[in-house]
């Protein structure tokens, strides 16, 4: 991919992340900009803006691949080639990196994402192929990152409910252990919880 299209596609997806994880943290309930968890908003954008190219190359490889096959077999193609070698390991990274930029220990990112890497999965495929439909076969090749980047705002508040509940849970887990009293969320008083993405293109892809 030409380096200018890969940081173009980066740019995008980064920003419609961002803005994504704005809405969606106005949705939770931040009322105004000094609210806004930005650290969260900015782990959205980091993982958004170094997914997007790898995700765009590997979409630019299946259509070189499936160059002979058109129609509905051709879009249908495209979408399981991106689910089953471009999904699997786009939910792994969006677990890994969120834990990793919370600051958590590697053995607990790795628990977040077997924990949470099979039902994240099963609500990956419906939604995604149904999003895909459009971009195989109507959405211009160079409008793909913008289209899905849009629709990862939706797929990204489902990962941001996976994480935000695991990160609770983790820390519940460790105020009990503690003997420290939590509050109403489960979450330690003395501890702020970042949930992840684009409140997230796992990115499926």
């Amino acid at each position: 991919m030409r380096p200018m299209r890969a940081a173009r596609s980066a740019v995008t997806a980064g920003c419609i992340g961002a803005c994504g994880d704005w809405l969606m943290q106005w949705q939770e309930g931040a009322s105004s900009f000094q609210q806004l968890d930005l650290r969260r908003t900015a782990r959205i954008a980091v993982y958004r803006s170094a997914h997007a190219p790898a995700v765009e190359a590997g979409w630019n490889y299946f259509d070189r691949r499936l160059a002979g096959v058109g129609g509905v077999i051709g879009v249908v193609a495209r979408i399981m080639c991106d689910q089953v070698f471009m999904a699997p390991p786009s939910i792994a990274a969006f677990y890994l990196s969120q834990g990793t930029m919370e600051g958590l220990p590697l053995a607990t990112s790795i628990a977040r994402t077997r924990e949470n890497f099979w039902p994240t999965m099963g609500v990956c495929f419906p939604y995604w192929f149904c999003c895909h439909l459009l971009t195989f076969s109507i959405i211009p090749p160079d409008a793909r990152i913008g289209y899905t980047s849009c629709c990862g705002v939706v797929w990204n508040a489902i990962l941001s409910g996976h994480n935000h509940a695991a990160a609770a849970a983790e820390q519940s887990a460790a105020a009990a252990a503690a003997g420290t009293p939590s509050n109403g969320s489960g979450v330690c008083p003395s501890v702020a919880v970042g949930s992840a993405p684009e409140a997230g293109e796992p990115p499926s892809s």
